[in-house]
């Protein structure tokens, strides 16, 4: 079953918020879930244990994560952009790097209404509207992709696949 909530918060607590889930690179529902997560069954916070166990380091530990690879395909297709000035740089990276992301989640292609529908509002670009933030967030992450043949554009369709040629 799925529950939707409206929440009403005064603007500094929503930086705040909208900050950190920026920052963490995650969902409106993700963000809520790794919250829920960290609280005990009666709303405190969790506080783990000491545990006296030992933690053997294997080969394995010393390989990069799974995550970890994905993070930097993702961060090489978007080195050096968006140029300066900086002052939007940071958001407009998120909200590239999202956008690649749900891309390469996805078996079939998704077009701009489905990219701007499904992120727009969860990695906010600030002062953009929505076709403002495609425009200069989520489409140049994507020309970039093309470019470097991780993604295809297929144009009759107007569809964006992950896999470039």
């Amino acid at each position: 079953m799925v529950k939707s909530i409206h929440v009403q918060l005064d603007d500094a607590t929503h930086e705040r918020i909208s900050r950190i889930k920026n920052e963490r690179n995650e969902t409106w529902v993700e963000f809520l879930q790794s919250a829920a997560n960290a609280l005990d069954e009666n709303g405190h916070e969790r506080r783990e244990t000491p545990s006296d166990e030992h933690h053997e380091v294997s080969v394995a530990d010393d390989e990069p994560s799974q995550q970890a690879r994905e993070r930097d395909v993702l961060d090489g297709i978007l080195e050096g952009w968006p140029e300066p000035p900086a002052q939007k740089r940071g958001a407009r990276r998120r909200a590239g790097r999202r956008v690649l992301k749900f891309l390469r989640d996805r078996d079939s292609g998704v077009t701009r209404s489905d990219i701007v529908n499904e992120l727009a509002d969860d990695v906010p670009v600030p002062n953009q509207s929505n076709d403002t933030w495609w425009r200069k967030s989520a489409l140049p992450a994507l020309k970039r992709a093309r470019d470097d043949n991780a993604v295809k554009f297929v144009e009759g369709s107007k569809l964006w696949r992950w896999g470039g040629d």
